[in-house]
Order: structure tokens, then C-alpha cells, then sequence
């Protein structure tokens, strides 16, 4: 949720799935201290005497000891997609390349052909239907598709002039292009 809420998506759809079960043990090492309690009596001969006596004693040793601490995992594959609403930039055209036949009626090569337009978008405020034939915009003549959308690009913040062609007629449509080319 608090990615979705940092790239602004309207909705995510969230998915979970087992994947597999992941087992083993970890080694776990501890110290065991070990006493050794210890008593008795002494005794000493020499050329000074005789001398017998009790000792008490206590000794502590340390050792290792390692052992296996068993686990069990089970493993999901998460996905997350967000849907985040997109910045409508541009013309709101979709270019297609133009057909021999269309060129051969234009008699030229150098135009692009519209297959679709954005409802809403400055293309389809100006009119500008599905089938026009595009020769140029904002006076650059367009090749294809890249070129018509570099000139596009070229001419936000300003009303591009395109001309297309239309059942047989060379029609001029002004399109206004806001500054970065966005619409809603």
C-alpha cells in the first residue's frame, strides 16, 4: 500500500502463491561449563618432622557444545502491479504507414495515415478523423510516424497547423498544444 501511495496508482492488484518449502538446521554453538569438586588428606615425611593435613578443592573447565537447531520456511512468490493514471501527452493521434494505394492517389510517399484518435484530445477537438492522410504538421513534412511525432513535439505551447488530405481535398486543421504537450 505505501508504494502504491508513493507512485500515485489508483489501484493495485496484489497476488500470492506457494512456491516451495525451504528446510534445513542451523548449527547453535554454547559454552557448558563442567565442575569438578575434589578432597582428601596429604601427608609429608622429611628431616624436620611429620605433617598431615585435609585439602579441599574446585576446578571449572568450559567446553563446547554444538547443536542443530531444525527450521521449515514456506516460500510465496508476491506481485503487486499498480495502476497509476498516465500523463496524456501529445496530439492524441495513432500513426499507421501509408498504403501504395493511398500514396499512389496522393502522389507522393511523404505522408502518414491516422488509425486512431484519443477521444478528448486536441487531435479529436480539431476534427481530425481516423483515415485523414497527414502531409505535414507545424509545416515540417512527415516521412513517418517519428517524424510525426517529432513534430509534434516541436510545436507544444503553440497551435500547429496540419494538413491532411481528405476524400481527395487538402484540408488545414489547427490543433492548440499546451506547453509539454499536456491534455486531459
Amino acid at each position: 500500500m505505501a508504494q502504491g501511495k508513493t507512485v500515485g496508482a489508483q489501484y493495485i492488484v496484489v497476488s500470492t502463491k506457494y512456491a516451495r518449502t525451504v528446510q534445513g538446521a542451523i548449527p547453535i554453538t554454547t559454552f557448558a561449563p563442567q565442575t569438578t569438586y575434589s578432597n582428601g588428606t596429604a601427608s609429608a615425611f622429611g628431616s624436620g618432622g611429620y605433617a598431615t593435613g585435609t585439602y579441599n578443592g574446585t576446578s571449572t573447565t568450559y567446553s563446547q557444545q554444538t547443536s542443530y537447531m531444525p527450521y521449515s520456511v514456506a516460500r510465496y512468490d508476491q506481485l503487486a502491479v499498480y495502476f497509476v493514471p498516465l500523463t496524456r501527452t501529445g496530439m492524441g493521434l495513432l500513426f499507421r504507414d501509408i498504403t501504395a494505394q493511398e500514396a499512389q492517389g496522393l502522389g507522393t510517399q511523404k505522408a502518414v495515415a491516422v488509425a486512431a484518435v484519443r477521444r478528448g484530445s486536441p487531435a479529436f477537438d480539431a476534427d481530425i478523423l481516423p483515415g485523414d492522410i497527414v502531409t505535414s504538421i507545424g509545416g515540417q513534412v512527415v516521412f513517418d510516424s517519428g517524424m510525426a511525432i517529432a513534430a509534434i513535439r516541436a510545436s507544444y505551447g503553440s497551435d500547429a497547423v496540419v494538413t491532411i488530405q481528405r476524400n481527395g481535398q487538402a484540408i488545414q486543421k489547427t490543433v492548440h498544444l499546451a506547453p509539454g504537450g499536456v491534455w486531459n
